[in-house]
């Protein structure tokens, strides 16, 4: 998974407490915590929100491709960013930045990353790529390639969503998503909401 930053140089904030203690990787510990709490989600309240973003390609009625963001809350992003920046550089750490994107993989991937897609009330199967983790400004957000997975389905009204199943982060659309090639066809999605719809008219 690659791992960029737009931001230069995180904002230094000073050693986390006890980072020089014994004990294991003060990395992987709270890493490890967060994978145990995602697999408890499921009986377990929102621990976040997620804003979601979508950029959606379409063809002949059919889903070309998705390009889905997520964006972390201010609160979660400030403490992901302090576990994977350099406590002496307030850089991003390369090392660090790859543990917590991996812990996100394990989290989301299997959800296609939280985007799904539907046409005519049939699931269209999606296929992701590798997803790009950023720091934008002072918020984590991840960008993720998603394509139709074998033939694309060819369908007149489109919906789309962006919904954690485990109930681990609260989702919603914060603006309507951009659709393109579906002649005057455009989203029709109030900020915040979890599904967005489209029709392709013949």
């Amino acid at each position: 998974m690659g791992v960029h930053v737009r931001a230069g140089p995180l904002p230094h904030h000073g050693r986390r407490a006890g980072h020089h203690q014994s004990g294991g990787d003060p990395v992987k510990r709270p890493l490890a915590a967060a994978l145990l709490l995602a697999a408890a989600a499921a009986r377990a309240h929102p621990h976040g929100q997620l804003a979601c973003h979508a950029e959606v390609q379409m063809d002949g009625g059919a889903l070309q491709s998705l390009r889905g963001t997520l964006v972390m809350d201010p609160a979660h992003s400030a403490q992901a960013i302090a576990l994977v920046r350099d406590p002496d550089t307030g850089s991003l750490d390369p090392e660090r930045s790859g543990r917590l994107a991996f812990a996100l993989k394990m989290q989301m991937a299997r959800w296609n990353w939280l985007f799904s897609a539907d046409a005519d009330g049939r699931p269209q199967p999606l296929r992701a790529g590798e997803p790009q983790l950023e720091v934008v400004g002072e918020q984590l957000q991840l960008t993720v390639e998603l394509r139709a997975d074998g033939e694309p389905m060819v369908g007149r009204d489109w919906s789309l969503r962006c919904a954690d199943p485990t109930w681990y982060w609260t989702t919603g659309f914060a603006a309507v998503p951009v659709v393109r090639g579906c002649g005057e066809a455009g989203a029709a999605a109030q900020a915040g909401a979890a599904a967005a719809r489209w029709s392709c008219k013949d």
